[in-house]
């Protein structure tokens, strides 16, 4: 297999692609007013949301458009709150000590509009919506939880972040999934015990009915089936990943 790496502006090389012609998109975008790269034109220093999200719903129409009908997208996009640039910079910082946290290059304020001070922008389901608006199937919204996230000196006020969405979307109704591949290994016996029967009756919720006859036996009966799969287990969308620094000489 050969590797080909394109580099430019993304809108400019997703145009000299072909149409139909990749199986799979795995991006994270530049997050909007987190940082100035020091590029002209460059994504995620557009003033408004409003107008980041614009630019990201053509950048994916254009990743739409390379897509094969089977193919799906995987989106990595955190959040951010609202909020003005902090003074002094990562590199000041660093250099004044030991901390290079390059979240303290916010190169403009995100307060604006409806967002108000403090506010979590919620920058991750509005470009899923935008895109479902323009068109995309969102097949899925994954929890990636950080169990060693970014120090968060605002923990005293509220939860501290310890993660990002990822979503799954798809160019159409049918699409390519393989399921068996990303199944998560069963590391106890205890992970094969069946159901509990969970209450839905009126009131109450969970996955079926209480007992009460062929219907309800048919139920438990899928449901214990689905339980005991003794390998694996169907993944979910909460996945938990650290985030590690790249090691010498990588």
């Amino acid at each position: 297999m050969s590797v080909k790496i394109l580099i430019g502006d993304v809108r400019e090389q997703l145009r000299g692609l072909p149409a139909d012609h990749v199986d799979c998109v795995v991006t994270s975008p530049p997050y909007w007013g987190l940082r100035d790269y020091g590029v002209a034109g460059q994504i995620g220093l557009e003033p408004t949301l409003g107008e980041h999200l614009a630019v990201m719903v053509d950048v994916f129409n254009e990743v739409r458009r390379v897509m094969k009908p089977t193919a799906t997208l995987w989106l990595n996009y955190g959040d951010c709150y609202a909020t003005s640039p902090n003074g002094r910079s990562a590199a000041a910082t660093k250099a004044a000590g030991n901390d290079d946290r390059t979240f303290r290059d916010k190169p403009f304020s995100t307060i604006g509009g409806t967002l108000k001070a403090k506010d979590l922008c919620m920058i991750p389901n509005r470009l899923a919506i935008a895109l479902q608006d323009a068109g995309w199937w969102v097949r899925s919204e994954i929890v990636w939880g950080k169990p060693n996230p970014m120090p968060d000196s605002s923990g005293k006020y509220r939860p501290s972040t310890a993660h990002e969405k990822i979503f799954m979307l798809a160019k159409s109704s049918k699409y390519f999934y393989d399921a068996e591949a990303v199944a998560v290994r069963r590391k106890t016996e205890a992970d094969t015990k069946k159901p509990d029967g969970w209450n839905t009756a009126p009131g109450a919720h969970g996955s079926f009915h209480p007992p009460a006859g062929r219907r309800a036996k048919k139920q438990i009966s899928s449901a214990v089936t689905l339980a005991a799969v003794p390998a694996s287990m169907i993944a979910g969308t909460k996945w938990n990943a650290r985030s590690k620094p790249p090691t010498v000489g990588s």
